[in-house]
């Protein structure tokens, strides 16, 4: 049973009796909330009036500290104004340089001008080599001069102001200089002080606060203090005195303060106001919580007893257990309301509970046709991918039955294999990868003919061959082999046998519609992949024929002047070797003249033989497309200066060549590339036949760029058509030649691609075309 309503608040077990029972927390809530709100309301009321409070005594003070500062500035003031007026007087410069005027007229004007002894301390006049000439006062004016200010003053001709300490007092020193009318460099200063001290303690006299100081930049200077406390305790206002030219870099500040504790003695009374209103609010606020306890905590506390019987038992065992109350209420109202809410809730969940049950069971099935599902695409995305890759075809047979393994769900053993149609022999399936077959079957199951074993069957009929263990039809076996089922299925593409998946199962296992379906799948995207595969390897094939075709074509344009440099050579080998028989006929040569004239023959032979050695390599057809070894491009780009300088020359074409000597290697067809360099240059040494003979000039140039690429530009000065569009230069069959094919520069493009590179065309200004393709090197192909 729940604890009574109204338990005994013992207050070590404080907690026990706040759980006890909706009464005592009504009560504990209602004494909570009505102090929490009466401290809030009356602190920030405190807070306001303290506010003001401070802020009237706030202002009290400053107008006391600005009082006090106005005295002091206006005798400054008036001090420093006194001493001006006397550095221009003419009698001042008179006394400066006439002893006689200083003794008749100076000391008497000194002597009567000093006033009252809180204005004038002292009063000097200062020659220009720092002497004094006059004075009156107990100062120093001795030390006038040899003081760095002094020295300032004199030379620089800029007034001084600053405090001195003299104990017991702080002495204001104020120096104007004296000059000569129409002179810039003073002939001797004014120097006078007055104290500070008196000036202050006059002030403080009148003051009716405790503590007066007065600060040089922020450092107390003379002070009078009858509070002796620290200055956390003192509530204090400052003044900064507004004073002239000098004075108004000394950073004086006057600051007038008193005890806050005296200040803020009134406010002790509203405290304890604000405390006596606190008792009397909690007061009532206990008194409204146990009026409110007796009319609506007791009826809830039987309600809640009632609910925690029927929570404990469950709604399957609360059939019995209503809740009775007497009464029209609304507490009555309240307990025909929990029955009727009981009855729909015992309905509700006996049809949840049936709706989850059958609700998780069609999870389950979705869950797992997602996960299947997944599993598939994710294989066929993952061999789409590896066929997109730079890879054998057997590598990426490997990669399809390392997918096909991978799958969690898929009921296979971890053998089998994949076949292939031999293209010489349609009728024949050729093994190409396999995974755990046993060693008898890799030579046995090397090649089958269409229509053998549950491979070949598969072929031959073109649909999935299933097998539940070894039987009359798996006709390849050898004593010892395990038994096994297969799954044989077909990789077709329009009713053409490409090849054979072959995969190993469990022994008796029945068709496994799922796998199979999985095994159409992953056939048809291998199907994919070999049909690109095949039309990859057909193009290449055609673009090497193309390449080839290109390059005798070159030739052909070129052979006139091979055949004009072959000449030479050949002609001077002729003439060597007819010179040497006449010789021989005349029986007038020697050791010497023969072996030069054979030496000149060797050497003849050797420079036509090398002719037709780069004409030999730049025609020749490869065996394999595209072979890509590394190449070092500078050397190429060499060698095709060597095949086209003939026409060069005869073109009265210059060319300049800059290799950049950090290229690194590239991996790529030396032939190709340098197809498309003569390609190249032989187009510019065409495009500038109509320019002036010293204008022809082609520039080759290599570098080595970031990303680790090696970047190749041929550049003319020939004049294209304003017309021509760069874009669709490498496009085939775009020509701007009468007699041109279109083909060249497609024919390149095709092989800067099949080598991952970039090829193409820049204006450089008004005249001039620069081609340019790029070249991934070896280290930069990862």
């Amino acid at each position: 049973m729940s604890p009574p309503c109204t338990p005994p608040i013992p207050i070590a077990h404080f907690r026990q009796w706040l759980r006890g029972s909706l009464t005592n927390r009504i009560t504990f809530a209602a004494l909570t909330l009505s102090a929490s709100v009466t401290l809030l309301i009356l602190g920030l009321s405190f807070g306001v009036t303290r506010t003001l409070v401070e802020t009237n005594i706030e202002d009290a003070l400053a107008g006391q500290a600005r009082l006090a500062a106005h005295r002091i500035e206006a005798v400054l003031n008036g001090m420093v104004q006194d001493i001006d007026g006397l550095a221009d007087n003419a009698l001042m410069v008179n006394a400066v340089d006439d002893p006689r005027w200083r003794e008749t007229y100076l000391l008497p004007f000194l002597r009567d001008h000093r006033l009252t002894p809180h204005t004038y301390y002292a009063l000097h006049l200062i020659g220009a080599g720092g002497e004094v000439l006059a004075g009156n006062g107990p100062g120093d004016p001795a030390t006038y001069s040899d003081t760095a200010w002094g020295e300032r003053v004199l030379k620089d001709g800029k007034p001084y102001a600053g405090v001195a300490h003299r104990p017991p007092n702080a002495l204001l020193v104020v120096a104007i200089p004296v000059r000569r009318e129409g002179e810039a460099k003073p002939v001797g200063m004014v120097v006078g002080e007055t104290s500070l001290s008196e000036l202050f303690y006059n002030e403080a006299a009148f003051s009716e606060r405790k503590r007066i100081i007065l600060r040089e930049r922020h450092r107390p200077l003379i002070s009078w203090d009858e509070v002796g406390l620290d200055d956390a305790a003192v509530l204090a206002v400052a003044q900064p005195l507004r004073l002239d030219p000098p004075l108004e870099g000394l950073g004086l500040t006057i600051e007038v303060g008193d005890d806050r504790a005296r200040l803020l003695a009134p406010l002790g009374w509203l405290s304890w106001a604000f405390a006596a209103v606190l008792v009397v609010t909690l007061l009532i606020a206990l008194w409204w919580s146990r009026v409110v306890s007796r009319r609506l905590a007791r009826p809830i506390c039987a309600l809640s007893r009632i609910a925690t019987r029927v929570s404990r038992g469950g709604l399957e065992e609360s059939g019995e257990i209503q809740v009775r109350a007497e009464g029209e209420d609304e507490v009555a109202s309240l307990a025909g309301a929990f029955d009727l809410m009981l009855e729909k809730l015992r309905d509700s969940h006996h049809k949840l509970e049936l709706r989850v049950d059958e609700r998780t069971r069609e999870l389950n099935e979705a869950k797992e046709k997602i996960e299947h599902d997944f599993h598939i695409q994710q294989a066929i995305s993952q061999i789409l991918r590896a066929s997109l890759e730079q890879t054998t075809i057997d590598e990426k047979l490997e990669h399809a039955l390392e997918v096909i393994f991978s799958v969690p769900w898929f009921n296979v053993h971890k053998a089998g294999s994949i076949f292939l149609r031999d293209e010489n022999e349609p009728d024949t399936l050729v093994m190409h990868v396999e995974r755990g077959l046993a060693e008898p079957l890799l030579e046995s199951c090397a090649r089958l003919p269409f229509g053998k074993c549950l491979c070949g069957r598969a072929a031959a009929r073109r649909e999935v061959v299933y097998s539940d263990g070894i039987d009359h039809e798996h006709e390849i076996a050898f004593d010892g082999m395990e038994n096994h089922g297969h799954i044989c299925l077909p990789i077709q593409v329009g009713g053409k046998v490409l090849g054979v998946v072959n995969l190993y199962v469990e022994a008796g296992l029945a068709r496994p519609d799922h796998e199979i379906e999985f095994l159409n799948a992953i056939a048809n995207a291998l199907a994919s992949t070999l049909e690109r595969q095949r039309a990859e390897d057909q193009e290449r094939r055609l673009g090497t024929q193309l390449a080839h075709m290109a390059r005798l074509s070159t030739m052909g344009e070129i052979a006139t002047t091979l055949s004009h440099e072959l000449n030479q050579p050949l002609a001077t080998i002729v003439n060597f070797a007819g010179g040497s028989l006449r010789r021989i006929d005349n029986r007038a040569f020697d050791a010497d003249s023969q072996r030069f004239a054979l030496t000149k023959i060797s050497e003849q032979a050797k420079l036509a033989g090398e002719i037709i050695r780069r004409v030999r390599a730049f025609v020749r057809k490869g065996e394999v497309p595209y072979s890509h070894t590394a190449i070092d491009i500078n050397e190429v780009v060499e060698k095709a200066v060597e095949l086209v300088e003939f026409q060069a020359r005869r073109g009265e074409t210059v060319l300049e060549l800059h290799l950049d000597p950090a290229l690194e290697p590239v991996p790529a067809d030396r032939v190709q590339i340098q197809q498309i360099l003569v390609n190249l240059i032989l187009n510019a040494v065409e495009a500038m036949g109509e320019l002036p003979v010293e204008e022809r000039r082609i520039r080759i140039r290599t570098l080595y760029e970031v990303g680790e690429q090696a970047h190749v530009l041929v550049h003319d000065n020939g004049n294209p058509p304003a017309d021509l569009e760069l874009e669709r230069l490498f496009d085939p069959f775009y020509t701007t030649k009468a007699s041109g094919m279109g083909m060249g520069l497609a024919i390149c493009a095709t092989i800067i691609e099949a080598h991952q590179g970039r090829i193409w065309a820049s204006r450089d200004g008004a005249r001039g075309l620069t081609f340019h393709f790029t070249l991934p090197c070896a280290r930069g192909r990862g």
